[in-house]
């Protein structure tokens, strides 16, 4: 989960202590789909830190853009798990 949240301008700054860096690594992978976002890039800190930084450009509002692509990781989620358990139902399993 992010733990802080620092914004200036069209800049969003979004840290994450004590997560995997799969978290930061599968927003960003959202963002770069938003045609207003400028710049996306994880920035892994030191292993002993645990903290990893998703940072945010956007020709929007980064804050929006970041909301959006937290809904749009749920949905592929959502339509992976629906899948899933489809698979599993056919086979008995």
């Amino acid at each position: 989960m992010p733990t802080h949240l620092s914004k200036k301008g069209d800049l969003l700054e979004v840290r994450f202590v004590d997560e995997d860096i799969a978290l930061a690594d599968i927003l960003h992978h959202e963002l770069l789909k938003d045609e207003k976002v400028v710049f996306a890039g994880v920035a892994p800190s030191h292993p002993l830190l645990a903290e990893n930084k998703l940072i945010i450009q956007s020709k929007g509002e980064p804050t929006k853009d970041l909301l959006a692509s937290v809904e749009r990781a749920l949905s592929t989620i959502k339509e992976m798990l629906d899948k899933t358990e489809s698979i599993l139902k056919k086979r008995g399993v």
